[in-house]
């Protein structure tokens, strides 16, 4: 159970320090933006 808890702990912290990024930041900007030009033209064509 400690194994388990101590790995989960190190990936949500490297994960957390990647999202700081700014490089992150951005490309998680520009999926956001095309999943919802996409949401917006299906919409639209129905």
């Amino acid at each position: 159970m400690a194994v388990w808890l101590l790995t989960w702990t190190a990936l949500i912290h490297q994960g957390a320090h990647l999202v700081r990024k700014a490089r992150f930041k951005r490309a998680a900007g520009k999926v956001t933006a095309v999943v919802l030009v996409v949401l917006g033209l299906r919409a639209a064509a129905t």
